[in-house]
């Protein structure tokens, strides 16, 4: 009988992420005409924007701790 592992391999997405997430969040995403692309809470207020062709600085799990 194998063994079960819990977790082994899956990668959960995070919800701002998915299409999924952001609309149970209430949140829209949209492309400007100079390619930044701007993400929106239910009020309609900035909550992020990001420029074409930027990326972080880090990768997700080796930022460094303050």
């Amino acid at each position: 009988m194998p063994k079960f592992k819990p977790n082994a391999g899956f990668k959960m997405e995070s919800p701002l992420k998915t299409k999924l997430g952001r609309w149970l969040m209430g949140r829209k995403k949209h492309v400007e005409d100079d390619g930044t692309v701007v993400i929106t809470d239910k009020r309609g207020n900035i909550v992020k924007t990001k420029e074409d062709g930027v990326t972080t600085k880090y990768k997700k799990g080796s930022r460094p701790r303050y």
